[in-house]
């Protein structure tokens, strides 16, 4: 006699009503987060604040500052997020927090300035060392006032978007090898520091007075960590 066929469990309504199905898994969502915290602004960031420092404990401070500060911050998203399970992050808390009204116009700053702004920002610093890579001169003219630089990192943007259109589980591929070579990259530039330190004594010349370089640098660095806790760059191509 033939069993008849049992169909399988209906899936759990979704008590929001807003949730777009969950497509990543622990892997890839782990690497969205961190290929969008470590952006390319890291590998030219740390070379300015340290040449306007007198000293390392100072430079490290800066940043440790930050990493707190980007930590609490992480923190306070996880726990939002654990609150409000919604479709729409940012948006969802700024409306339960404090009304559709501010929410509404966060959404479109989010859209017309925000994350544009990031893209651009990222974009160029991608091309300009694109260019490097390659020898050549990143200020160079391409097309009017567009130099080369400008006019790669409108590629870069035209790839990205181009991934995303294409679906998610692509994005995801390419978000986890790019997370995967940024964090490999900062592994090996951290071990080629310790080695290839200079000596103790080594002092760069000091082009404004100490005290004003160092508060310079360490706001410059607390301004960055701030810039890139606050979500408003991103390196995520999905």
């Amino acid at each position: 006699m033939v069993e008849p066929a049992v169909a399988p469990p209906a899936a759990p309504a979704d008590k929001w009503g807003e949730r777009l199905p969950r497509r990543l898994g622990l892997i890839s969502a782990i690497a969205v987060v961190a290929g969008s915290t470590i952006g390319s602004g890291i590998f030219r960031n740390p070379a300015v604040i340290a040449s306007r420092i007198d000293t390392l404990p100072l430079f490290a401070s800066g940043w440790i500052l930050g990493a707190v500060i980007a930590l609490a911050g992480a923190l306070t998203f996880a726990e939002l997020a654990t609150m409000f399970p919604r479709t729409g992050g940012v948006y969802v808390y700024i409306r339960e927090g404090f009304g559709r009204a501010p929410a509404f116009l966060f959404g479109w700053a989010e859209l017309l300035i925000i994350r544009p702004a990031a893209y651009g920002a990222v974009s160029i610093v991608s091309a300009e060392y694109f260019w490097r890579l390659l020898g050549r001169d990143e200020t160079a003219a391409f097309l009017g006032p567009v130099n080369v630089s400008q006019a790669v990192a409108i590629v870069f943007i035209l790839i990205v978007a181009t991934v995303n259109y294409r679906g998610i589980q692509l994005g995801a591929i390419i978000q986890n090898t790019s997370a995967g070579l940024k964090i490999s990259a900062l592994v090996i530039l951290i071990l080629l520091g310790l080695v290839l330190s200079p000596r103790p004594d080594a002092v760069l010349p000091a082009t404004v007075e100490p005290h004003v370089r160092s508060g310079l640098a360490t706001l410059s660095a607390l301004a960055w960590r701030w810039f890139r806790s606050s979500g408003l760059t991103t390196d995520s191509p999905t």
